[in-house]
């Protein structure tokens, strides 16, 4: 729900009245001065939003199917997730705007992290696992590679994006879009770079946080016809996706070497859900087999 307000804010004001605030400034006193300032502030939160959303989702199926079962995994991924995300609130240190919504968020969202640390995480596995290494099996392994290099990639771009924001906050492809240095845009109003700043070390903490629950999932929760993690994959990985290309689109932010990233990210990402799919999506049979055939050698060791 956080993420898509979010986004209806970033399509339509894209600033709320309290950021108007702390600028002293009018959103439409930054289009009129220079048009591509506000769509590149739009750019900064469609993509935090859309990033929010694949949170919400992977959040709600590890909880679903996964920490209802006690599933020891899906309880790491969580917390470990939950844990990068409220501590990258703490980056506004460095980029030095408080913003009260998104404290706000954090303090209403925080006991709830607290009361999931109560849930039991002591099992392994619902399902016995599959002991035959067929095909299925053969292009699920390819495919949870993919996920893995997915979510280590998320990682790295999380943090580097988190860097930039609380640094330089801007690289060079956004200078040249803007079409204006960052000493002009500090004469134009001082308070404005801090303010990029938030939304871009926001994202960068949300895309590290997305990523670790990413990386959980592909490490230790890939089993046998185990069909909503394939659907963990794939709807939590839209809304982000989606995010990140119409938004650079809309506003003609169309660098190569800018959206290159995004482009291996989303490469990758399709390729993996291919691969996992026979091995995820299939039918539960083969498990019931496998497990008659475990017994069958367990009787004679």
């Amino acid at each position: 729900m956080g993420g898509i307000i979010a986004w209806l804010i970033a399509v339509s004001s894209v600033l709320l009245p309290y950021d108007e605030d702390y600028l002293g400034i009018r959103g439409s006193d930054i289009s009129d001065r220079y048009p591509r300032l506000l769509n590149f502030m739009s750019h900064d939160r469609i993509t935090l939003a859309g990033t929010m959303i694949s949170i919400g989702i992977i959040y709600y199926l590890l909880g679903r199917y996964g920490l209802s079962k006690g599933l020891h995994w899906a309880k790491t991924a969580a917390t470990a997730s939950c844990a990068v995300g409220f501590a990258s609130f703490f980056l506004y240190l460095g980029y030095g705007y408080f913003d009260p919504l998104h404290a706000t968020a954090a303090v209403l969202l925080f006991p709830m992290f607290l009361l999931s640390l109560r849930s039991r995480g002591d099992k392994t596995l619902v399902h016995p696992p599959n002991l035959r290494n067929d095909r299925a099996w053969l292009l699920g392994q390819w495919g949870q590679l993919m996920m893995v290099v997915l979510g280590f990639a998320f990682a790295i771009g999380g943090l580097v994006i988190s860097g930039v924001g609380i640094t330089g906050v801007f690289v060079r492809t956004d200078l040249a879009y803007l079409c204006i240095g960052t000493d002009e845009i500090r004469s134009f109003n001082d308070r404005l770079i801090s303010a990029i700043a938030h939304d871009r070390a926001g994202f960068g903490g949300a895309l590290f946080c997305d990523a670790i629950a990413i990386l959980g999932t592909a490490l230790w929760g890939i089993r046998q016809n185990e069909r909503w993690i394939w659907w963990l994959f794939l709807l939590g990985g839209i809304p982000g996706f989606w995010g990140a290309f119409s938004v650079h689109a809309m506003i003609g932010y169309t660098d190569f070497v800018h959206l290159l990233p995004a482009y291996f990210a989303f490469a990758v990402y399709i390729a993996g859900l291919v691969l996992l799919y026979p091995y995820l999506m299939g039918r539960s049979r083969k498990i019931v087999a496998d497990k008659r055939v475990s017994i069958e050698d367990s009787r004679k060791l």
